[in-house]
């Protein structure tokens, strides 16, 4: 009988040290499956945020160049308005001066009237 209870535990004992192999398999394989998706999914996100990096850097560049153009235009029309009341103020100032070079010419023919009031 001792001989029969000897090999029913030594039975027990194989198939709880199987049974704790194969949980050690299961184990193992499940941190290897975990890994594996846990690099993937890091990699997937990796790469999103650099072709989102890339994305905003691109958007960004394009704004700057959009406002720096809307500045040179804006700058480019200043400069024309400039130009143009430079150019009325010379011919203002001009006529200005032929009509006094006029009027010191011309005699004057009566004192000027008294302002009314």
């Amino acid at each position: 009988m001792r001989n029969a209870g000897a090999k029913s535990a030594e039975a027990r004992a194989a198939d709880a040290e199987r049974r704790l192999a194969e949980a050690l398999d299961r184990t193992e394989r499940a941190l290897v499956e975990a890994d594996t998706s846990a690099r993937a999914r890091m990699k997937e996100a990796d790469e999103e945020a650099t072709r989102t990096l890339a994305d905003a850097r691109a958007e960004a560049r394009r704004l700057r160049e959009e406002a720096e153009e809307a500045a040179e235009a804006m700058r480019t029309t200043a400069q024309r308005q400039v130009e143009e009341l430079t150019r009325q103020r010379e011919s203002i100032t001009g006529y200005l001066q032929e009509m006094r070079g006029l009027l010191a010419v011309r005699e004057p023919e009566a004192p000027p009237p008294p302002p009314p009031g």
